[in-house]
């Protein structure tokens, strides 16, 4: 069952208008994937950029890289849940120097927390923003 056109709207500017929906739609579309696309080779760079520091310790912001052995050893070191510690005004410190640990033992299974205590842990989030490009250069 069709919408009743209103009263006296042709058809032809329905059509017109519906049409106009259908390309504006595409067109956001297109820009999500463009902007997508442009973020992921962002945060690609970012990941090459931190993998060339041997003292850096990748981990995803939101820890899907982790097992659930390694997320019990972390909170067993914090002596809590991670969601605490990562939460606004938390103190991270301890919590980050326990994800490169765990993180970095399976690369390094004879790591010391000491040793931990000297990496540099980088939180790769998806969400990272895209800074912002100078587009007269």
């Amino acid at each position: 069952m069709s919408t009743p056109r209103k009263a006296g709207r042709p058809a032809k500017d329905a059509a017109s208008e519906a049409n106009d929906l259908a390309t504006a739609a595409r067109t956001k579309a297109e820009e999500a994937l463009v902007a997508k696309a442009a973020h992921d080779q962002y945060v690609a760079a970012v990941v090459a950029e931190a993998k060339k520091d041997p003292n850096n310790v990748l981990v995803h912001y939101d820890l899907r890289d982790l097992t659930n052995g390694q997320i019990e050893e972390v909170e067993d070191i914090i002596d809590g849940p991670i969601s605490e510690a990562l939460s606004p005004g938390a103190r991270r410190g301890k919590v980050y120097t326990a994800l490169s640990y765990v993180v970095r033992k399976v690369e390094q299974p004879d790591l010391t927390m000491e040793q931990a205590r000297n990496l540099k842990l980088q939180l790769i989030d998806d969400r990272m923003p895209v800074p912002p490009t100078n587009e007269s250069d």
